[in-house]
């Protein structure tokens, strides 16, 4: 009856990243981007964005977020660690947020 049920649980998450397609994709903006990354630029400012900006304490990040700033923002949101998983996703960076 006096038992307390705790649960450790992470939170998969993803984001789009540009070509090249692979686990070691670029960290950083070039320019000009790819047409997957312009795709990802145009369709943020048009529904992301503004999405994001909803709410108390928005976070207007968009669609093209690269592992720093997605980190910083698991962090802050009360997240302990988060790693880029091997999923090899020809669109995708998917993450496990740490709690």
């Amino acid at each position: 009856m006096g038992s307390t049920l705790t649960a450790t649980v992470s939170v998969v998450t993803a984001e789009p990243f540009p070509t090249p397609r692979a686990i070691g994709s670029p960290k950083s903006f070039t320019a000009p981007g790819d047409e997957i990354e312009r795709f990802f630029a145009a369709a943020s400012v048009i529904w992301c964005l503004p999405q994001g900006r909803v709410g108390p304490d928005p976070e207007p990040v968009g669609t093209l977020i690269r592992p720093a700033a997605m980190l910083d923002l698991a962090r802050r949101a009360g997240h302990a660690d988060g790693q880029i998983l091997p999923v090899g996703h020809p669109v995708w960076r998917f993450y496990r947020l740490v709690p």
